[in-house]
């Protein structure tokens, strides 16, 4: 698998940053994935802090012409790395 393959892939399942230079990843940082769930629901929150979720009120709303608000949970998947470059 290449860099760029892995980055791509990481993109599927977080929002990744990478600086890339003459077509050539250099470096990539992967950030945070957020889950959303209605705030009665205990037994959900329990289960993502058990999967390492933390809550984060200040990314809560409400549904969109709704009275119902949602919790954010979220993890960090923080990976910066530089790539070693290509000679």
């Amino acid at each position: 698998m290449s860099v760029r393959d892995d980055v791509e892939h990481g993109a599927e399942h977080a929002q990744v940053w990478a600086a890339e230079t003459t077509g050539a990843v250099m470096a990539a940082v992967t950030l945070t994935f957020a889950l959303r769930v209605q705030t009665f629901m205990e037994m959900v929150h329990r289960l993502y802090q058990s999967l390492g979720f933390r809550r984060t009120p200040e990314r809560d709303w409400y549904v969109p012409g709704e009275d119902i608000p949602l919790w954010v949970f979220t993890l960090q998947l923080v990976e910066a790395r530089a790539l070693p470059t290509a000679r």
